[in-house]
């Protein structure tokens, strides 16, 4: 894909784009691609990257239905924090359209009762013998509960990893949940996708997984602070607080495109600085 955010027609498209204009040769014959397809096309490309193999049958089933019923029992193939796939074995099975929503029941005994999620249907395929759905989840299941430990191994999959910022070059936050709920802190790690900080004593009693806050970013040698939205999406008891892990909600105007931008450099950078510390013979 091209990184101008532009899409190639297809060769049909090209033909009746000359005739029209002859003038025109092949570098003009581009379409814009939408923003939201563009978004959706490298989300698809991300879950591919990072889906996890099936969990044991034992601590998870998963049913999807067009209610909040479960109408159909789905055998695991993979899943991540933003949707799961499931096949259907025989001939009896769901009919869902592309794009369709449907709802996703998560059932595990590590669970008071059934995790319901409104899911899209965003790939299918069929055959004599079974067919297979991809569902994507609107809202992740950390979004929803805090997931119990066995569950988080399996929900929380990162889609980037994260990296520590060096203790000598902290990432400053300050952290606002409203305007009586406000505190400075240091980042515990990174990654372009979200971060996590640890909050000392009871003073995050406040910062619920679900909710979101306003965090305002400093990076390492940085005199800019960038200002983001984020999602709380789990909280771990820690030695001397809790740790919270936050999700940005990032869109497509300028100002979160250079704060994109700039952060995928320092997290680029900081594992590069990483390596070269973990290598043999390095220096120190």
């Amino acid at each position: 894909m091209p990184r101008n955010g532009k899409a190639r027609v297809d060769h049909a498209g090209l033909v009746r784009a000359l005739r029209a204009d002859p003038g025109k040769g092949p570098k003009e014959a581009t379409v814009p691609m939408q923003p939201r397809a563009y978004q959706e096309s490298e989300s698809r490309k991300r879950r591919r990257h990072y889906r996890t193999s099936p969990p044991s049958r034992r601590s998870i089933k998963i049913y999807v239905g067009n209610d909040r019923t479960r109408s159909w029992k789905g055998f695991i193939e993979d899943v991540t924090s933003g949707g799961v796939r499931l096949s259907f074995p025989g001939g009896d099975h769901p009919q869902y359209a592309l794009h369709e929503t449907v709802y996703v029941q998560i059932c595990s005994p590590y669970l008071e009762r059934p995790l319901v999620v409104p899911s899209i249907v965003c790939y299918r395929y069929e055959s004599t013998e079974r067919a297979t759905y991809g569902f994507e989840f609107k809202k992740r299941p950390a979004d929803l509960i805090e997931l119990p430990a066995p569950l988080k191994q399996v929900f929380n999959q990162r889609r980037d990893r994260r990296v520590q910022p060096a203790p000598e070059k902290p990432i400053h936050l300050i952290v606002s949940a409203s305007a009586h709920e406000r505190f400075e802190t240091l980042a515990h790690d990174i990654s372009t996708n979200g971060l996590s900080f640890v909050v000392a004593g009871d003073g995050g009693a406040f910062l619920v997984p679900g909710n979101s806050v306003d965090v305002e970013l400093r990076l390492p040698d940085s005199r800019e602070a960038f200002p983001v939205k984020a999602i709380l999406c789990a909280r771990e008891q820690v030695a001397g607080g809790v740790r919270v892990g936050a999700s940005f909600q990032v869109g497509d105007s300028a100002d979160l495109a250079s704060f994109k931008n700039a952060l995928a450099i320092y997290v680029r950078e900081r594992r590069r600085e990483i390596g070269r510390g973990h290598r043999p013979g390095a220096p120190a």
